[in-house]
C-alpha cells in the first residue's frame, strides 16, 4: 500500500510517498509542521523523499561539498543572477551574488545561484520589450522546476527589474528584490544633461522654432540639470 505523506510547500503542496514495511530508512517519517529539525519546505519534496529519486538528489548535493542536513533542514535559497559583461547595469551583481550568498548562509540558509538572461537597455537590439516576458517565464521556470523555497532577485534595468519580479510572483515563493544600484554619480549627471538637452532641442525643433531659439532651450535644459546636480552634491558632501 502506498502512503501519502504532506511534505508542506511555500505557496503551494507537497507530497512524498513511500510504502509500509519498507526496509528502507524513511527520512521525513519524524517531519511535522512544528518540528524544527524537519520544517516543513518545498525543497523536501526533492531531498526528504526515501526512495532511490530523493537519494539521487541528496547524493548530487554532497557530490558538490554540502552535507544531508544543508537540503534536509535549511531552507534552499535560489539566488537569481542577471549578471552580464554585456550589461553595464548588471556588470557588478557577480560579485554582489558573493555577497548575497554569504547573507543567506549567516541567516541559516543553504543559497544555489541560478542563472538568468540579462537584458541591458542600451545594447540589446532591436529593444529589450521584445524579451521582458521571455525574462519573466524564465524566472518562473527555474524557480518552479528547481527545489528552492525562497529566492533573492539580483536586477537592475528598464525591463530586467519588472521580469524577474513578475516571474517570481507567478511562481508563489518568498522573494526580496536586490536592485543593481544607481551608477558612478558623476556619470549619471553628464548622461542626464545631456539628455535634458537634447530634449529640449528636440522639443524646439518639433514645434519649428529658429535656430536661436533651439539654442536657447539646449542652453536652459543643460543650465537647469547642472544646478540640479550641484544641488545633490552639496546636499550628498555636506
Amino acid at each position: 500500500s502506498i502512503v501519502v505523506g504532506g511534505c508542506g510547500r511555500v505557496g503551494g503542496h507537497g507530497f512524498v510517498l513511500w510504502r509500509l514495511g519498507s526496509s528502507r530508512t524513511n527520512v521525513t517519517a519524524n517531519m511535522s509542521d512544528d518540528t524544527p529539525d524537519f520544517p516543513p519546505l518545498r525543497s523536501r519534496r526533492w531531498f526528504a523523499d526515501a526512495g532511490m529519486r530523493g537519494f539521487a538528489h541528496r547524493q548530487r548535493m554532497q557530490q558538490q561539498g554540502l552535507r544531508r542536513q544543508d537540503v534536509l533542514t535549511r531552507p534552499c535559497i535560489a539566488i537569481v543572477n542577471t549578471w552580464s559583461e554585456l550589461s553595464p547595469c548588471h556588470a557588478h551583481l557577480r560579485e554582489r551574488a558573493d555577497s548575497v550568498r554569504r547573507g543567506i548562509l549567516m541567516a541559516g540558509g543553504t543559497p544555489f545561484e541560478l542563472p538568468a538572461l540579462s537584458l541591458g537597455e542600451v545594447i540589446v537590439k532591436p529593444t529589450t520589450m521584445l524579451y521582458r516576458n521571455l525574462l519573466a517565464l524564465e524566472v518562473e521556470e527555474l524557480l518552479r522546476s528547481h527545489p528552492v523555497d525562497g529566492v533573492v532577485l539580483l536586477a537592475g534595468c528598464d525591463k530586467t527589474t519588472p521580469a524577474t519580479v513578475m516571474g517570481a510572483i507567478s511562481a508563489g515563493l518568498p522573494t526580496i528584490f536586490v536592485a543593481a544600484g544607481p551608477s558612478l554619480l558623476l556619470a549619471n549627471i553628464l548622461m542626464y544633461t545631456f539628455v535634458a538637452a537634447r530634449l529640449a532641442h528636440a522639443v524646439a525643433y518639433a514645434t519649428k522654432q529658429t535656430h536661436e531659439v533651439r539654442a536657447t532651450f539646449y542652453t536652459i535644459g543643460s543650465v537647469v540639470v547642472i544646478v540640479m546636480a550641484i544641488y545633490v552634491l552639496a546636499v550628498v558632501l555636506i
